[in-house]
């Protein structure tokens, strides 16, 4: 199917033109199909795994948010904290899965993440493959997996309004309901281009300038997060095209459509709504309801590039949509291939793929407390 665009739909989906008010009352959660959509623990939390990352906790800001864990679990008398420093990229998934598929005796009630979005996402992968070993019995429920927000963007604990560990605890121990969540399976070649891996994405999927800009933002991580506004205006001045042929299917909407070397600005594929520091790149994004969102810019003006990475920012927070350059659907799927130039893809502000690579949204991969 060849591309189709009109004023109301761009491959064959729907496009999304939400307003300032829409935006600003658009949840992160999906409304509740029924009383039961969330489920509570019955017994409270007794033992908790919690993911430490190695490199955080070295530096003295790091030390005292451990320290604030520890003085919330003994708060609510948890029983037995269960501390696990990665090493290395890819421990966190090695861990979590080993715990998921019951490579070690203990079962915890729940897996909090001391780190930001690149440490949830790698639990969020060794809990989906924990499963492919060890699938859920009939009528058992995920273990939740706690986002801390310790991170730079902290962007899936701030859809949930999680501003703090103190809020994370209280979440968890005090209400005690959990909710299903998505999470974005992304199939791409290895280095040797001849086995199929898979990686998980519980943010965002970016290609184009504002992967590009992600890379640079991160080689100048010392600045702060101003790096990111310096990335984003360094990539527009250097006008880089990119080209590429995309797919977008649903197939519960019936819907599909693809373009063919078509030239962009740049592409964003999200879970949730909010990428990098804050910036409203997907503003009616839902964790969970089955679908990605994502926003295409086309290539344009020097001028019309920086107005538009100003309207992702406050208090704008996802003007972008708005404009014509712009396309903004929800898609089950998404296939990104960028013919013999090889096209680079990031994983949640951490990892890095090669083109071509299909992203599949996995409703329901695990569950947090909500």
């Amino acid at each position: 199917m060849t591309s189709t665009t009109s004023s109301t739909t761009w491959l064959n989906h729907p496009i999304l033109r939400p307003s300032k008010s829409e935006r600003e009352k658009s949840s992160s959660l999906a409304p509740p199909k029924s009383p039961s959509n969330n489920s509570r623990l019955k017994t409270g939390l007794k033992t908790i795994l919690l993911i430490v990352h190695g490199q955080k906790i070295k530096a003295k800001k790091g030390r005292r948010e451990l320290q604030i864990v520890r003085d919330e679990a003994k708060k609510y008398s948890i029983e037995c904290l269960i501390e696990k420093e990665t090493s290395c990229e890819g421990d966190c998934i090695n861990i979590v899965r080993d715990y998921v598929s019951g490579g070690t005796p203990t079962k915890p009630d729940a897996i909090f993440v001391l780190g930001g979005d690149g440490t949830l996402r790698e639990a969020v992968q060794g809990y989906v493959e924990g499963r492919k070993i060890k699938p859920l019995m009939e009528n058992e429920k995920h273990v939740p997996i706690m986002a801390l927000p310790c991170g730079t963007g902290n962007n899936f604990a701030r859809d949930l309004k999680c501003c703090s560990i103190q809020d994370c605890f209280r979440l968890a121990c005090e209400k005690g309901e959990a909710r299903d969540m998505d999470a974005v399976e992304i199939e791409s070649l290895d280095k040797d281009k001849k086995k199929t891996k898979t990686t998980m994405s519980i943010n965002v999927v970016t290609w184009g300038l504002i992967r590009d800009a992600a890379e640079t933002a991160e080689k100048l991580r010392f600045l702060g997060p101003i790096r990111y506004d310096l990335a984003g205006f360094y990539q527009i001045l250097k006008n880089k095209s990119n080209v590429a042929s995309l797919t977008v299917e649903t197939p519960s909407s019936q819907m599909k459509g693809s373009c063919t070397n078509e030239e962009f600005l740049m592409l964003c594929a999200q879970n949730t709504r909010c990428c990098g520091r804050g910036f409203h790149f997907t503003p009616l994004a839902k964790l969970d309801d089955g679908l990605i969102d994502v926003v295409v810019a086309k290539k344009c003006g020097l001028m019309k590039t920086v107005a538009l990475f100003d309207d992702l920012k406050a208090p704008k927070n996802g003007a972008h949509v708005e404009k014509d350059d712009v396309f903004y659907i929800q898609c089950k799927s998404l296939k990104i291939d960028t013919g013999d130039g090889e096209g680079l893809v990031g994983v949640d502000g951490e990892v890095t793929l090669t083109t071509p690579v299909k992203l599949n949204c996995l409703r329901g991969a695990f569950c947090t407390f909500v």
